[in-house]
């Protein structure tokens, strides 16, 4: 034993690389009841018809394999295409901060690992998302 309950500096190195993961993408809830969500490889025009991608939107310059394009129906008839790369994708229903905290607790447990966990008789944790000073959720579980 070490004496600490845990290395905060590796549970930051994971924090850190979650935001980053999510930073500066669209946060899409795969299993939303309202949106139908569509993968192609082009992206499609106001009349529903594929289009050719833009020079610019053809180049990937990243220089790995070519994505595909997202098109997301709302319920209201809203339509939105994007790269799939601007797109975070999660297992959740709704992009709030709710269903975030209890994402992100989750994906830490799953990085820092169960059972060194329970090796250091950690019992609970709880995740804080924050929208603003003020404005903020949590999720909090029992770590069994």
């Amino acid at each position: 034993e070490d004496g600490y309950v845990m290395d905060f500096g590796v549970l930051k190195k994971v924090v850190r690389a979650l935001c980053k993961e999510a930073k500066e993408h669209f946060l899409l809830p795969m299993a939303s009841d309202v949106l139908r969500i569509e993968k192609t490889d082009a992206p499609k025009g106001d009349n529903g018809k594929l289009v050719c991608p833009t020079e610019e939107l053809q180049q990937n310059p990243a220089g790995g394999e070519k994505k595909g394009y997202i098109h997301i129906y709302c319920e209201d008839g809203a339509y939105y295409c994007m790269p799939e790369e601007d797109c975070f994708f999660l297992p959740t229903v709704h992009s709030t901060a709710e269903e975030l905290a209890c994402y992100f607790w989750f994906r830490i447990i799953k990085e820092l690992g169960l059972d060194d966990m329970q090796k250091r008789h950690i019992q609970e944790m709880e995740v804080i998302v924050a929208e603003s000073p003020i404005q903020q959720a949590s999720f909090t579980k029992s770590i069994e």
